[in-house]
């Protein structure tokens, strides 16, 4: 069977909520899950189930890059050590304690720019979230189905939770 489409209309969030709640519940992937409804509070929260819950890789990167350039430059910036260099020594104390405070530094400024050039308030999704206006209720839900089964789960889930219009394309 190729692959299905069911297109669901909802009159109100909560509804929309709970068949999305299902539909990832009974093994659908967001990435099989589309939405469209207005951009507000509600539709976030509907929409919520379908958002990443992983760290942002931005601020991942830029925090262990800002955490290795620190530590170099902590390591660095230190003045030269002599032929008096052993494992307890002041020198040696100062190259670590540089080292240390430069990576943390690193760290801290490359995790708060990678939070600030992901400041688009948008979680991350694999889900297709548009907004518009929907024509017959607040949101719709667009699930596509790879075979019989999983079309019959998708459809329950949709009617189970008051979906005002239901269209299948086989």
């Amino acid at each position: 069977m190729p692959q299905s489409t069911i297109r669901a209309i909802f009159c109100n969030y909560t509804d929309a909520a709970g068949a999305l709640e299902t539909l990832i519940s009974q093994g659908f992937s967001p990435k099989d899950v589309s939405v469209i409804g207005q951009d507000s509070d509600a539709f976030r929260h509907a929409t919520s189930v379908l958002q990443s819950k992983h760290v942002d890789r931005l601020i991942i990167v830029l925090g262990s890059s800002g955490f290795i350039v620190g530590a170099f430059a902590g390591f660095a910036g230190l003045p030269s050590l002599t032929n008096t260099f052993t494992p307890m020594s002041p020198a040696f104390m100062s190259v670590i304690m540089g080292s240390f405070s430069g990576a943390l530094l690193g760290l801290i400024t490359g995790s708060y720019i990678g939070g600030i050039l992901h400041l688009d308030n948008r979680p991350a999704t694999r889900s297709s979230i548009r907004m518009g206006k929907v024509t017959g209720g607040v949101m719709a839900v667009i699930v596509q189905a790879k075979d019989a089964g999983k079309l019959a789960l998708a459809k329950r889930a949709v009617l189970g939770n008051s979906a005002s219009n239901l269209c299948i394309k086989l």
